[in-house]
């Protein structure tokens, strides 16, 4: 009986301006941004992240390989420039990975325009 498949997910750093994040590619697509509060590229801190911990709850057993794939620079691009108020919108491909119920919700978060904000309520009136 053949073992279930591995995720192999793609991490990479990002720094632009003064911040710094740790980017996770699944499948060639983003799948996660972490911003770590630890200076270190010490993979023991990265797979202890919440953001990790949600990746193996829904995709099973991963393993971790350091990259710079041609997204990481995509990435590093579109984040400088949205934190330097000169982008509204990414065209960085990315995968949402989650239940059913948490694809809904973000999704409905990507639909909020840049620059305005929603309440928890008037984004669960808009998803019942």
């Amino acid at each position: 009986m053949a073992g279930k498949a591995v995720a192999e997910l793609i991490y990479f750093f990002i720094h632009c301006l003064d911040w710094k994040f740790v980017g996770l590619a699944f499948n060639g697509k983003l799948c996660g941004l972490i911003m770590p509060d630890f200076e270190t590229k010490r993979l023991p801190l990265l797979t202890s992240t919440p953001c990790l911990k949600h990746l193996r709850r829904h995709l099973g057993k991963i393993t971790l390989k350091e990259e710079h794939p041609p997204l990481a620079a995509l990435c590093q691009k579109e984040l400088t420039q949205y934190l330097s108020q000169k982008l509204t919108q990414f065209s960085v491909p990315f995968v949402l990975i989650g239940t059913p119920f948490q694809r809904t919700v973000w999704q409905a978060l990507l639909n909020i325009p840049y620059g305005q904000t929603l309440t928890y309520k008037a984004l669960a009136q808009h998803l019942s």
